[in-house]
């Protein structure tokens, strides 16, 4: 599946960053896509034709241009006859809404400045026309049923969650299926790592690339600002950051922080209390923490943690037959009883087992 990324030349240098996070499996980019000795009005339909997502990059110079327009007329066509089956607008300057043509005046405009941001709202829409189920919380079905009743429940909306449990026992898979059924205004996830090295400029560094200060200047600029800042002020402009990065696009923030050690107690280092403490309310918790260790937050009344723990053996074998099911793999059932008995509670290695087979198939 792809994305037609349709943008006026002036624009180029910015879409293009944004082609180059998809890259050419998932979205078209004349630039790098079209021949150069194409005929350009075959090659475009040609292109949107392949292409299940249709994303205007909006702005005055984009509304100005013949084959901007020419794109929009045929980004209408193809929706009518559900060729394209999403139409995407990313607002780049102050162009008014009603400027746009009346039949593209319905979809909402995202007024996203950073181009991973946007290639990951892409990138999402994508996965979510794909409907691929590999990512299906198979097995998990009490978890999603026990979180979100808990959450549900609660008397205020916690600012984050936690999720603790081993690597690979699907402690994000489960947190973006409980997004799915709960918060549904959420359109996808960005990821961020932190160890135990990090500390709140590094945790800054990390967020700059999903601002508008994510070229080079700004950027640089953007960080002498921060290195002003008293302890104080940075923590609460670190809560600032991720609400600009998280709410405007709909978006949840996992940050992993299973390489940070904890006492024995599973107490919370300093920095992980900040990064708690800073973030703000809104309408869905959007900050989710992943953890290797159970972690005492009984301090924080607008956190919320959910310890996960391996598959059952029945839910395991559950989630093994979803997945050969789902690719179509057949396996004798004498074979079939001997594979299941050797990954029991740990759906990370059954979708590491049921791939390979996927894959060994295909291959022969």
């Amino acid at each position: 599946m792809k994305a037609f990324l349709s943008h006026n030349f002036s624009d180029k240098n910015f879409v293009k960053e944004i082609y180059d996070n998809l890259t050419a499996t998932h979205a078209v980019f004349d630039e790098q896509t079209f021949p150069s000795n194409s005929y350009l009005v075959d090659e475009i339909r040609n292109s949107m034709l392949d292409c299940d997502i249709f994303v205007l990059f909006l702005s005055r110079a984009a509304l100005a241009s013949k084959w901007v327009n020419g794109e929009i007329d045929l980004a209408k066509e193809l929706s009518f006859i559900k060729s394209i089956k999403k139409i995407m607008v990313f607002l780049l300057d102050d162009t008014k809404w009603n400027e746009l043509p009346t039949s593209f005046q319905q979809f909402r405009a995202e007024s996203i400045p950073n181009p991973i941001q946007i290639s990951t709202t892409i990138r999402n829409e994508l996965s979510a026309l794909l409907n691929n189920k590999v990512d299906e919380c198979y097995g998990r079905e009490d978890d999603v049923k026990k979180i979100t009743n808990h959450l549900v429940m609660m008397d205020e909306k916690p600012k984050f969650i936690l999720l603790s449990g081993p690597d690979g026992i699907g402690r994000k898979t489960l947190g973006r299926e409980v997004y799915r059924k709960l918060y549904k205004l959420v359109s996808g996830t960005i990821e961020i790592n932190i160890d135990d090295y990090a500390n709140l400029d590094s945790v800054h560094t990390s967020l700059i690339k999903y601002t508008a200060n994510w070229r080079g200047r700004e950027f640089l600029e953007e960080k002498d600002r921060f290195n002003r800042f008293s302890e104080s002020e940075k923590i609460k402009h670190i809560g600032s950051m991720i609400d600009g990065i998280c709410v405007p696009s709909k978006q949840v923030l996992f940050l992993d922080i299973s390489n940070i050690s904890l006492n024995h107690d599973g107490e919370l280092n300093p920095l992980l209390k900040s990064l708690m403490k800073c973030l703000n309310k809104h309408s869905w918790p959007h900050v989710v923490f992943i953890s290797k260790r159970h972690v005492d937050i009984d301090d924080f009344d607008d956190g919320y943690s959910y310890q996960v723990y391996p598959l059952s053996e029945g839910d395991s074998i559950y989630l093994f037959r979803m997945l050969i099911n789902l690719y179509d793999i057949e396996i004798p059932k004498q074979e079939l009883s001997i594979i299941e008995q050797n990954f029991i509670g740990h759906p990370g290695l059954i979708n590491m087992v049921a791939t390979y087979l996927k894959t060994t198939l295909i291959t022969n």
